[in-house]
């Protein structure tokens, strides 16, 4: 609270959540997918206050798959498919300032996880 935009606390925030997520998602996936949601709040955050700091952009993919798992995994397709949505969304405005260069992210952007 004493420094609400600092972009350095945040980050670490967001990847605290999406540790707790990924340990939550063992045993109770609910509380794993809330763990990923709040992580994936403050990564839509950082992009806007730096929508140029692709580090950000790539945390927000990633909240993105790790939710669209979460989702899928918890049978809620829809959700599943908007989380997807937004993912492919990111991605593609990634690539079209040129900075989607990480192979894996590419991979991503092909991605069907309910296959």
């Amino acid at each position: 609270q004493l420094e609400p935009d600092n972009t350095s606390y945040l980050r670490d925030l967001s990847i605290s959540f999406d540790r707790l997520g990924d340990l939550d998602g063992r045993v109770d996936p609910a509380k794993a997918r809330g763990w990923f949601e709040q992580g994936l709040d403050i990564a839509r955050r950082l992009v806007q206050l730096e929508p140029d700091n692709t580090g950000y952009l790539r945390d927000l993919v990633i909240s993105y798959y790790r939710l669209t798992t979460a989702c899928r995994d918890q049978g809620d397709r829809p959700a599943a498919k908007e989380h997807l949505d937004a993912l492919r969304r990111a991605l593609s405005a990634m690539d079209e300032r040129g900075i989607l260069d990480e192979p894996a992210l590419r991979e991503v952007f092909n991605w069907d996880p309910f296959e």
